[in-house]
């Protein structure tokens, strides 16, 4: 009980304080909100092509990191370049500063590809804060159209690029394999005579010459066989027997002298048959002539054809040599052209792809992005009020006027007079007030000042 009226009386009197204090920090919050500028937000959202676009057609088109060029185009439109581009298709306000028209830009991106589920919408939130709402709407929403532009240029810039470069390499590799099999066929046709798939008609052709050059030998030998041995048989027999005779006189002849009766008689069979073979060569020799001239040019027919074959036979032994070499040079470059047709198809499949994807995004260009939600001019300010700023500082000068008070009167309750304080901290007390005494201080003072008298006698 004693407690409660020691609070009402201490909140009776310490009320004023905590009053003054509150009233002092609510007009502080008043000017403070007040001398704040009003500000108005205004916000337009993008979304990138979520469920705009058939999946399959988008699949098909340019395949770019959404998230990545926006994020770049988030950069770029925020250079001075570009602010100055906006403010002048805002027919220069004069209200737009290019800082303030950065300092007051907020662009959050939103959504994409996720690690569990489905990918989410790619939004693009455009915020402005001006203290028109009609300005902040329209630069929110020509900042918003601004990224739109630059992603649907982007997109179609990176698809007509992708289609120059596949054409150029299509174009290079088109020039590399008409160059190498130019460069497959001189070899073949510098290199016939050594090429691996003619190396078994090679060696047919050996064989051939081969078996020809072995029938020109029997030919040549039966020709010379009969040139051997032509004349009549008589004329034969004739030059058979002369001889015999000849290897006995020479024999002889090495033993005894000339007069010696045997060499007289050999000498003269000699002669004999000298004379016989001369009639005989006579008669024949006119007969014979046509036929021996013949077979000599046969014979020199054959020694030509057998030069002819051996130098065929010497000239295939030479390509069948150099067939294993040629045949890794073949392997070689006939690898390089394999290899560059089918780079040459592979660029041609790519530069179709190319193709449609440019297509694609010529056709689709202006749903890739979409301003769905436009920015609107709103009077609701942006931030806080300067009622709420008053009503924060009036509460908080409340609640440190309470405190004022509570220490105030503790201070008085704990320490009974300034003087006490004056003399413990050596400074003079600001504030203080009448100590209020309590119920039992009182009792105690009356008992002193009206019963002491009665018992002490003065």
């Amino acid at each position: 009980m004693q407690k409660s009226r020691f609070l009402f009386r201490l909140l009776k009197r310490r009320l004023p304080v905590a009053l003054a204090v509150m009233a002092g920090f609510a007009v502080i919050g008043l000017l403070v909100g007040v001398a704040r500028p009003i500000t108005y937000k205004a916000d337009a959202i993008l979304m990138a092509s979520f469920g705009q676009i058939d999946e399959g057609i988008s699949q098909s088109g340019v395949q770019t990191d959404e998230i990545l060029s926006l994020q770049v185009i988030q950069q770029k439109i925020l250079t001075r370049n570009r602010l100055e581009e906006i403010k002048g298709k805002l027919n220069g306000n004069p209200d737009l500063d290019i800082q303030d028209l950065r300092d007051s830009t907020s662009i959050n991106i939103s959504g994409g590809p996720a690690l569990r589920g489905p990918s989410q919408p790619i939004v693009v939130r455009v915020s402005f804060s001006h203290k028109s709402p009609e300005i902040a709407a329209d630069v929110a929403n020509e900042i918003a159209r601004e990224i739109a532009s630059w992603n649907k240029e982007m997109r179609l810039d990176i698809s007509a690029r992708n289609l120059e470069l596949s054409l150029d390499a299509l174009n290079q590799l088109s020039r590399d394999v008409e160059a190498k099999t130019a460069e497959v066929r001189s070899f073949k046709l510098s290199h016939s005579d050594a090429l691996p798939a003619s190396l078994a008609i090679l060696r047919t052709e050996k064989e051939l010459y081969e078996s020809q050059l072995v029938q020109l030998e029997e030919e040549r030998a039966l020709i010379e066989g009969r040139l051997a041995g032509g004349g009549s048989k008589e004329a034969s027999e004739i030059e058979s027997r002369l001889q015999e005779i000849q290897i006995e006189y020479e024999t002889l002849a090495s033993v005894y002298t000339s007069t010696h009766p045997r060499l007289k008689e050999l000498s003269g069979q000699m002669s004999v048959l000298n004379s016989r073979g001369e009639r005989l060569a006579v008669r024949s020799g006119l007969e014979d002539e046509a036929a021996t001239q013949n077979l000599h040019d046969k014979l020199h027919d054959i020694e030509e054809k057998k030069q002819d074959i051996l130098i065929e036979i010497q000239s295939l032994e030479e390509s069948i040599v150099k067939t294993p070499v040629i045949a890794l040079d073949q392997s070689r470059i006939e690898g390089e052209l394999a290899k560059l047709t089918a780079d040459h198809d592979e660029a041609r499949r790519i530069a179709r792809q190319a193709r449609s994807q440019h297509l694609i995004e010529q056709q689709y260009m202006e749903r890739r992005i979409e301003l769905v939600e436009p920015a609107i001019a709103t009077n609701n300010p942006n931030g806080v009020s300067f009622e709420i700023f008053m009503s924060i500082f009036a509460i908080a000068g409340l609640s440190l006027g309470s405190v004022l008070a509570v220490t105030l009167e503790y201070i008085d309750k704990t320490i009974r007079h300034p003087a006490d304080i004056s003399k413990s901290i050596g400074i003079d007390v600001i504030g203080s007030v009448p100590f209020i005494p309590s119920d039992q201080e009182n009792l105690h003072s009356i008992l002193r000042n009206r019963l002491a008298p009665l018992v002490i006698p003065t």
